[in-house]
């Protein structure tokens, strides 16, 4: 499946993991919403099947997370994925690079994959801004 960028390119979803048995009870509520969210993520994500890649959370700021994380009412499923897209380097004339991104999001449905806010919302993402850098030998 192929999700368009405001760019003008694509993102290609190349592995995908739903579920809703990721919420927890807490003695107490962690510090950080997006922290904790991008940790509970990392468990359904074996190394030993998953590039290495930067790991981004989509959802609202994360006062809304923690407020909804504090009344226990977080959307019913998380969604942790692995993309790729197609970026040309500035400046340079060499084949465009793939860049790989795991995302995680929560929304209420399993499908559609990705709900319209979280569409939104990964439409945005500056894919550049994952580019590998390149040195230039002389």
């Amino acid at each position: 499946m192929k999700f368009p960028l405001n760019d003008g390119t694509y993102a290609h979803l190349w592995r995908i993991v739903q579920t809703s048995d990721y919420r927890q009870d807490y003695l107490k509520v962690p510090t950080s919403a997006e922290d904790e969210i991008k940790r509970i993520a990392q468990t359904y994500m074996p190394a030993s099947c998953w590039r290495p890649a930067p790991l981004i959370l989509i959802a609202a700021n994360n006062e809304t997370l923690m407020e909804l994380m504090r009344r226990k009412d977080l959307p019913a499923i998380m969604c942790v994925a692995e993309f790729y897209s197609y970026r040309k380097r500035p400046n340079s004339s060499t084949k465009p690079k793939a860049v790989y991104l795991h995302v995680v999001w929560l929304q209420e449905e399993f499908l559609p994959y990705l709900c319209p806010e979280n569409e939104a919302r990964f439409q945005q993402i500056d894919w550049d801004k994952y580019l590998p850098n390149t040195k230039v030998n002389k």
